[in-house]
Protein backbone atom coordinates (compact mmCIF):
# COMPACT_ATOMS: atom_id res chain seq x y z
CA UNK A 1 0.00 0.00 0.00
CA UNK A 2 1.23 3.85 -0.94
CA UNK A 3 2.13 5.72 1.86
CA UNK A 4 2.70 9.68 2.21
CA UNK A 5 5.84 11.13 2.21
CA UNK A 6 6.53 15.26 2.98
CA UNK A 7 8.00 16.87 -0.14
CA UNK A 8 8.69 20.44 -0.28
CA UNK A 9 10.87 21.03 -3.83
CA UNK A 10 8.45 21.78 -6.80
CA UNK A 11 7.46 18.55 -8.62
CA UNK A 12 5.43 17.84 -11.84
CA UNK A 13 2.50 15.73 -11.12
CA UNK A 14 2.71 12.09 -12.72
CA UNK A 15 -0.85 11.58 -13.55
CA UNK A 16 -1.41 14.88 -15.27
CA UNK A 17 1.65 16.61 -15.93
CA UNK A 18 1.01 19.55 -14.53
CA UNK A 19 4.04 21.62 -12.24
CA UNK A 20 3.44 22.16 -8.38
CA UNK A 21 5.36 23.69 -5.90
CA UNK A 22 3.48 22.00 -3.26
CA UNK A 23 3.64 18.61 -4.11
CA UNK A 24 1.61 15.83 -2.70
CA UNK A 25 4.10 12.42 -3.17
CA UNK A 26 3.52 8.56 -2.47
CA UNK A 27 5.99 5.91 -2.24
CA UNK A 28 5.58 2.34 -2.55
CA UNK A 29 7.41 -0.76 -1.26
CA UNK A 30 8.14 -1.86 -4.94
CA UNK A 31 9.21 1.75 -5.97
CA UNK A 32 12.30 3.20 -5.02
CA UNK A 33 11.38 6.86 -5.72
CA UNK A 34 8.29 8.59 -4.85
CA UNK A 35 5.58 9.41 -7.31
CA UNK A 36 4.42 13.09 -6.91
CA UNK A 37 1.14 14.63 -7.57
CA UNK A 38 -0.83 17.93 -7.62
CA UNK A 39 -3.67 17.47 -5.64
CA UNK A 40 -5.68 14.46 -3.93
CA UNK A 41 -7.85 13.75 -6.96
CA UNK A 42 -4.55 12.77 -9.60
CA UNK A 43 -2.93 10.80 -6.20
CA UNK A 44 -6.72 8.82 -5.91
CA UNK A 45 -6.71 8.18 -9.51
CA UNK A 46 -3.34 6.96 -9.11
CA UNK A 47 -3.41 4.85 -6.72
CA UNK A 48 -6.89 2.90 -8.05
CA UNK A 49 -4.63 2.12 -11.09
CA UNK A 50 -2.34 1.08 -9.03
CA UNK A 51 -3.95 -1.21 -6.81
CA UNK A 52 -6.13 -2.52 -9.66
CA UNK A 53 -2.22 -3.32 -10.88
CA UNK A 54 -1.25 -5.65 -8.00
CA UNK A 55 -4.63 -7.42 -7.90
CA UNK A 56 -3.84 -8.34 -11.63
CA UNK A 57 -0.11 -9.35 -10.40
CA UNK A 58 -1.72 -11.28 -7.80
CA UNK A 59 -4.45 -12.96 -9.81
CA UNK A 60 -1.65 -14.17 -12.51
CA UNK A 61 0.52 -15.76 -9.86
CA UNK A 62 -2.56 -17.77 -8.50
CA UNK A 63 -3.48 -18.82 -12.12
CA UNK A 64 0.25 -19.55 -13.46
CA UNK A 65 0.54 -21.84 -9.90
CA UNK A 66 -2.84 -23.59 -10.60
CA UNK A 67 -1.40 -24.45 -14.33
CA UNK A 68 1.54 -25.56 -12.90
CA UNK A 69 0.07 -28.41 -10.73
CA UNK A 70 -1.91 -29.15 -13.28
CA UNK A 71 1.27 -29.74 -15.11
CA UNK A 72 -0.30 -27.51 -17.82
CA UNK A 73 3.12 -25.13 -18.02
Amino acid sequence: MPFRVEESRPQRCAVCGRLTTRPIAYKTCCMNRPVYFCSLSCAQKWIRAWMKNQDQVMRGMRNSARLNRLGLL
